[in-house]
């Protein structure tokens, strides 16, 4: 059976012992990192931001209460390693690595055309010039389809924070996707 993340933590508080830690590590980092990516869409940044993440996490592991859910609060530090990430490069541009396939659509797009490929560049790019508390959201919501309540969660502001964030995304997405929709 398997063991909860709790019981885990509290295990490795009273041994020590690095393998429930590992065990941790294993359980979370393909969330982690599908947090990460869409912030960066750099595959190796993704890499150092995951495992700054964990890195972080694992030296405050100390002041995690269970007040939370580990999950949302490895979630929140992802969100924040990410932010501090885009305050250091802010006015460096992002280097992109592959187009953000796994946006899915209830519309989907002919993967084939050129044209569908020209606008999922543009998604990208209009999505990587986002502020990165917008992109944050977007990434959130739209891509990794949490319910606005977890986004809040992880964002650490009210619901309604989220929503204006989610409207004023879609506005700036609007304005500069405009010659596509």
């Amino acid at each position: 059976m398997s063991r909860s993340d709790l019981d885990l933590i509290h295990t490795y508080r009273k041994s020590g012992e690095a393998k429930w830690l590992d065990e941790l590590v294993e359980r979370h980092v393909t969330r982690i990192r599908k947090l990460i990516y869409p912030m960066v869409c750099n595959h190796s940044t993704a890499d150092d931001l995951t495992q700054e993440t964990f890195v972080r996490a694992l030296r405050s592991l100390h002041q995690f209460e269970g007040r939370s859910e580990f999950a949302t609060w490895l979630g929140r530090i992802a969100i924040n390693t990410c932010h501090d990430y885009l305050r250091r490069k802010s006015g460096e541009s992002t280097q992109r690595e592959t187009p953000l396939d796994h946006i899915t659509s209830d519309y989907p797009l002919p993967l084939n055309s050129i044209t569908s490929r020209e606008a999922m560049t543009e998604i990208e790019e209009a999505i990587l010039e986002l502020p990165p508390k917008l992109r944050s959201v977007i990434n959130l919501v739209c891509i990794n389809k949490l319910e606005p309540a977890e986004a809040a969660k992880l964002e650490q502001c009210s619901i309604a924070t989220i929503y204006w964030r989610i409207h004023q995304s879609r506005k700036l997405l609007k304005q500069r996707l405009a010659e596509y929709l």
